[in-house]
């Protein structure tokens, strides 16, 4: 159909003051229809309350160069289809993972658009998870609910798997998940917007860590321009930067007690990493350990008595703190910008 391309308007869905434009790629576009002409790669609906109108389903990168190389006023001629609000929203998701699936920012927005979508036509209900602990989840009632067991169960969230599901596979739970975290932060205005600066990965850890010290969101800003000068995105370093931002007065690297201190640090973590593939190989054999054999031996006693000891210390080590410890500074070493 012949359409004049100020009649061409976004998808509904996608509100492009939250996404960003590859300026680059659009100018390969205009290129492109400067040596060849305009291609078709559009894919429209009629506006469902403006008759002269139409709602592209993709390719706004493509409407931005066909409006700079040919005008507002220029004809193309597009296919027209009778989409569906699900089918607009499905094809803009897969889109903005084909484009930008590592931009936090875009993954958010994405998520938020569907996750209200999805509420305003199936409502949230609370639902107990059958555990000893008399915990419940939420679920979005008349969607199919995935298992808890099995290849198709869910790992993080029924809320997730189900947008998961709804959306397409190349939403994966967990970066749903994530993202879910960070709307119930944003909601409370709690999570500053500088977490769409890191990578997915680090900014589930970012998140995490927000639950965990609860700094304001100017400390959030602080620890994000601090985690990109150095460059590393680690959990341990993501964590360090919110232990030095919630207890302050960072210590010079130079203090041989805080060197000291770290390296120690250090060695028991490696120490704990090196027994966890041990601990691993002791799980394939539990059942073993209700045996007879085993039951009268002397290194039953030696194995549950070291064990209970490592525990208790680990309890009181990543326990609460006290008033005393409260009052301590932060013994990280500074963080030094890389040349």
């Amino acid at each position: 159909m012949k359409i004049q391309i100020k009649d061409l308007e976004p998808n509904p869905f996608r509100d492009m003051k939250n996404y960003p434009i590859d300026e680059s790629k659009v100018q390969g576009l205009i290129n492109s229809i400067n040596e060849t002409g305009f291609w078709n790669n559009l894919l429209a609906r009629r506006h469902p309350d403006k008759a002269d109108k139409f709602q592209i389903a993709y390719g706004h990168h493509r409407l931005l160069a066909i409006q700079k190389s040919l005008g507002k006023e220029a004809i193309v001629d597009i296919p027209i289809q009778p989409l569906s609000d699900e089918t607009m929203l499905r094809i803009m998701a897969e889109e903005n993972n084909e484009y930008y699936k590592t931009d936090v920012g875009v993954i958010d927005e994405t998520v938020r658009v569907t996750f209200e979508f999805l509420k305003s036509f199936y409502s949230l209900g609370n639902k107990r998870s059958g555990d000893t602990r008399g915990r419940s989840h939420q679920y979005f009632k008349g969607l199919p609910e995935p298992p808890s067991t099995g290849e198709s169960r869910y790992h993080n969230s029924v809320v997730a798997k189900q947008i998961s599901n709804w959306i397409g596979k190349n939403w994966p739970e967990k970066r749903i998940h994530e993202s879910l975290e960070r709307k119930k932060l944003y909601d409370k205005d709690e999570l500053d917007k500088s977490v769409e600066k890191l990578s997915q990965t680090s900014a589930g850890h970012f998140t995490r860590m927000v639950r965990k010290f609860e700094p304001t969101k100017n400390q959030q800003k602080k620890i994000s321009d601090r985690i990109i000068a150095n460059q590393d995105f680690s959990a341990q370093k993501i964590e360090e930067e919110f232990l030095c931002e919630k207890y302050g007065g960072e210590k010079p690297a130079s203090d041989n007690r805080i060197k000291e201190f770290e390296d120690y640090i250090k060695e028991c973590a490696q120490k704990i990493k090196s027994i966890n593939p041990k601990i691993s190989i002791l799980l394939e054999f539990k059942r073993d350990f209700h045996s007879e054999v085993y039951q009268k031996s002397f290194s039953r006693f030696d194995f549950i008595m070291s064990a209970k000891t490592l525990q208790q210390r680990l309890k009181i080590l990543l326990g609460g703190t006290n008033e005393k410890e409260k009052n301590r500074t932060c013994t990280l070493p500074v963080h030094q910008k890389k040349s």
